[in-house]
């Protein structure tokens, strides 16, 4: 009885060769997508889409669909791409394929394209710090930064949480356990999420960008100093990072962090020597006039000597620097500036009132 098992197996298995050699065209598709699918990591992606033409596979199969789709896209040839997307989700409605198809919709600048098919990907329950950080991009593109942002109650929670779905902004001026909030169609909500979960620079930066480009500046202050913490072993480029540094700084010195902001400054004006008396000075005028501000007449005399000794051939930074000396009593000084401003500009708009004041300051000298 067991060689007759044997003989019919043998026989069943001849049939199944017999089958195949009679067909030819009958579909290879399993070993044509691994095949497809190794070209494409390869890079050859022309190579890929000739494999997955019929009859080698089924043109109705999701997979090859997706394959296609990505090898197209990888060409630039996004049309077709996103017709392969579109048909694998009708064979097969998959979230990471809503995806892929939101990137190319993001690479074509129809954002609110992209948040469609991001938004399906997140509703079927994909979750992924790719995913919230392409959203948030989506949204910052759409200035959708805070969305329709509303007051609720979340008690013992503080700025920055995220509650029952919703992004806390602030806290409601004297009014506890109460914040503005943005829901999760928003930027702030998605890059969050995203950034909760990777400590991608780059990811970090925008994030920061959008709060910075708000005018909340501590919030902008907080992100940059994560991207400064690891800063000296990230790929960033010598032009992200002087990037990095201005808008650190600008954050900083939103936030009234004048230390702070003069120590990027000087970052800055280290790494481009040949503008760094430039650097300097224009940070030091800035100091300045925060101190001036404030009324803080000592604070906003030194800042101007030292914006001034770092481009001393500046008229304007004279003719201030003389009138500082003159508020605080100084006269004497405020004439010697005053002197040097009309040599470098002669025509001053102010020339026959800083004549006029040397000139009482030399008949009491006399």
């Amino acid at each position: 009885m067991l060689s007759i098992h044997r003989t019919c197996l043998a026989l069943a298995l001849a049939g199944g060769v017999l089958a195949l050699a009679q067909a030819p065209d009958a579909p290879l598709t399993g070993n044509a997508i691994i095949d497809a699918r190794q070209l494409i990591d390869a890079g050859k992606y022309e190579a890929a889409i000739e494999q997955l033409q019929p009859p080698a596979v089924d043109a109705d199969s999701a997979d090859v669909q997706r394959l296609l789709a990505k090898a197209q896209a990888a060409l630039g040839q996004t049309s077709d791409a996103k017709r392969h997307y579109k048909k694998a989700i009708e064979l097969d409605d998959r979230a990471e394929t809503r995806v892929e198809l939101g990137r190319l919709y993001a690479s074509e600048q129809h954002y609110a394209l992209a948040v469609e098919q991001f938004e399906q990907a997140a509703a079927s329950g994909f979750d992924d710090p790719s995913l919230h950080a392409d959203m948030g991009r989506a949204y910052l593109h759409l200035d959708d930064l805070f969305g329709h942002v509303r007051t609720i109650d979340a008690e013992g929670a503080e700025p920055g949480q995220i509650v029952n779905g919703w992004y806390l902004i602030e806290a409601v001026p004297d009014q506890p356990d109460r914040f503005l909030a943005a829901p999760r169609e928003s930027a702030v909500y998605q890059l969050d999420l995203a950034t909760q979960q990777n400590d991608d620079p780059r990811l970090l930066l925008e994030y920061a960008a959008l709060w910075l480009g708000s005018q909340r500046y501590q919030q902008a202050v907080e992100i940059y100093k994560r991207v400064e913490s690891f800063l000296p072993r990230s790929d960033l480029s010598p032009e992200e990072v002087a990037r990095f540094r201005s808008d650190f700084a600008e954050a900083l010195y939103g936030a009234d962090d004048l230390d702070g902001y003069l120590a990027q400054m000087q970052a800055i004006a280290d790494g481009d020597p040949a503008r760094s008396g430039i650097i300097l000075a224009d940070a030091y005028v800035k100091i300045a006039d925060r101190h001036n501000q404030r009324g803080d007449l000592l604070g906003y005399l030194d800042y101007l000597k030292r914006a001034t000794a770092e481009r001393p051939d500046r008229p304007d930074l004279q003719f201030r620097l003389g009138i500082a000396y003159w508020e605080a009593g100084n006269a004497a000084q405020a004439a010697r500036h005053w002197r040097m401003t009309l040599q470098m500009q002669p025509g001053h708009p102010y020339r026959e009132w800083m004549l006029e004041q040397i000139a009482l300051v030399s008949a009491q000298q006399d």
